[in-house]
């Protein structure tokens, strides 16, 4: 979560590189992996664990603030780019009850409202500081299996757009809330505080696509998950 756009996940309640960048480096690759996947800029975790999704996405839009045609197309060609990064189904849910993935673009006078009711509980004390925000998400995993099962992305519209954020808080929300879960001062990456990138940069894409490498499990602690991206890193560089 970025003091600009505080965008990082925390978790709910349980039920860019230039263009003349050289690729990263394996070993920049699995550090950015070990600070953002298990980092929490927000809640200390003793024992933090591996979260992904399992299931297949099924996502859903609530607009208090129409969208523009922009904004919207880049928000469905952003979604089918997760769909193809990750492996997962991605799709647009018929009805509420169906959705497990809640992208809110949200009043001004109403983000507060839909930071309280998404936040656990036990986070209330959070609100205010969390309403100070350009934009957030939350997401609810399995207590037991870390399994992601629910997901929400809040965009408070009038906001993201002054402060020329739209695009960038649109990627980062929904790509945060795979599992992604912590900003970091990491270089060239959307999830850095300090940084310019407004969209996923090639290390972003990299880091989803380890995320959901099927050797990856949810649950995982951060040496078995490491040592796990490492291999699968080789595998990936490989075209496998």
């Amino acid at each position: 979560m970025r003091l600009r756009r505080f965008g990082a996940a925390l978790a709910l309640a349980v039920l860019p590189l230039s263009a003349a960048a050289e690729p990263p480096a394996d070993a920049a690759i699995l550090d950015a992996f070990g600070r953002i996947a298990f980092g929490n800029e927000f809640v200390a975790e003793a024992d933090p664990r591996l979260q992904k999704w399992t299931q297949p996405v099924r996502w859903r839009v609530y607009a208090e603030v129409s969208l523009g045609g922009g904004e919207r197309d880049f928000l469905d060609r952003h979604l089918a780019r997760l769909e193809r990064l990750t492996g997962l189904p991605f799709a647009e849910a018929d009805r509420w009850p169906e959705t497990n993935f809640g992208i809110l673009f949200v009043a001004e006078d109403r983000y507060e409202y839909w930071i309280d009711r998404y936040i656990e509980p036990s986070r209330r004390h959070m609100v205010a500081r969390l309403a100070g925000t350009a934009c957030l998400g939350f997401l609810r995993h399995h207590r037991a299996t870390f399994a992601i099962e629910f997901a929400v992305a809040i965009i408070p519209v009038e906001r993201a757009r002054a402060r020329g954020l739209m695009r960038s808080c649109i990627a980062e929300e929904t790509t945060q809330v795979l599992g992604l879960l912590n900003d970091a001062e990491v270089p060239g990456t959307l999830f850095n505080d300090a940084g310019d990138a407004r969209d996923l940069t090639p290390l972003d894409e990299m880091l989803v696509r380890l995320l959901y490498h099927p050797s990856l499990r949810p649950g995982m602690r951060r040496a078995e998950a490491l040592e796990a991206a490492r291999r699968a890193l080789l595998s990936l560089r490989a075209g496998k």
